[in-house]
């Protein structure tokens, strides 16, 4: 086999720019850009390879000027007009990169220039955080560094629940880092009849916990984790009482652990992705500093709806 047939082959693999392909039509961003975690490589041959770890695209050398221009501040057509080739080309291409997650929408300051230096924008969405304390002011500063709606309530530290009207008729994602090793089940029980995906977070001074990620009515909620608990030890529900009493704040390190945790399941459930918390929690502590999963089951006695 010649290396221009192994070529057709690798192209055809990469699988992006075949005319005859029945892939769907991915949508296009009005003014796209290259993501800038898709790297532009050069092959021996003079080929171009976009992307290295997801689905890597093909283009031949001829199409370097194209690959330059997506810089976030041209259309289809004006591309045509930069570059010279094709609308239908172009489209083509296009198609390719946004097919294998290449593509990002462009963004422009108030003068109309484009905004190359700063990442692009992730997807939209809020986040209500509820909580007081280091770490829950810090998971607000990073959320709105990401170009997300953060909203901070901070809870008085009492046995009782926030007003349900405060959190807004949209709250989106609630984060429940109370400070205290168990989430007070009044709070959750707010939040979780809302209807709205909510996290949890709890804490003490050498042990962090984040998750489970909870879906109302879909993933099991920490109410069945109690009644699981309860099955086994009847004294579970005057025991987590006094574990919702807060504790000291955990150190740096700890925190930080938690904030990328936290950043992470947000930022991949705005992304409608399936955060590893959903119906689940991740857990460190510093004696072993060594992360643990705990899979969470739905109860047939909880009336959140999970087991249905």
């Amino acid at each position: 086999m010649s290396r221009s047939d192994r070529r057709k082959g690798l192209w055809k693999s990469s699988g992006h720019l075949d005319p005859g392909a029945d892939d769907g039509v991915m949508t296009i961003p009005e003014r796209p850009r290259l993501n800038p975690d898709s790297p532009i490589l050069q092959r021996p041959d003079g080929t171009h390879q976009v992307g290295l770890h997801h689905r890597p695209v093909l283009l031949p050398a001829r199409l370097e000027p194209l690959l330059l221009a997506l810089d976030g501040r041209s259309s289809p057509t004006g591309l045509a007009a930069r570059t010279g080739l094709r609308r239908t080309e172009i489209e083509l291409v296009l198609q390719a990169l946004a097919g294998s997650g290449h593509l990002t929408a462009g963004t422009t300051r108030s003068g109309g220039g484009a905004s190359l230096a700063s990442p692009p924008p992730v997807a939209c969405g809020s986040v209500t955080l509820i909580g007081s304390g280091v770490l829950v002011e810090e998971a607000a500063h990073l959320l709105r560094q990401l170009g997300r709606r953060a909203r901070l309530l901070r809870h008085p530290r009492r046995l009782s629940p926030p007003d349900p009207s405060a959190l807004g008729a949209d709250p989106g994602l609630c984060v429940l880092a109370l400070g205290s090793r168990e989430a007070d089940r009044a709070v959750v029980a707010t939040v979780h009849a809302t209807g709205h995906p909510y996290l949890l977070v709890d804490s003490a001074s050498t042990w962090v916990r984040v998750g489970p990620l909870v879906l109302p009515a879909i993933t099991p909620c920490p109410r069945c984790a109690d009644l699981h608990r309860r099955d086994h030890d009847r004294d579970w529900p005057w025991l987590a009482a006094q574990l919702a009493r807060p504790a000291e704040e955990p150190g740096p390190g700890l925190r930080t652990w938690a904030l990328g945790q936290l950043l992470t399941q947000s930022q991949a459930l705005a992304a409608d992705r399936s955060p590893f918390c959903l119906g689940a929690s991740v857990e460190l502590d510093t004696s072993t500093w060594l992360p643990t999963h705990r899979r969470y089951r739905a109860h047939p006695d909880c009336p959140c709806g999970a087991s249905e």
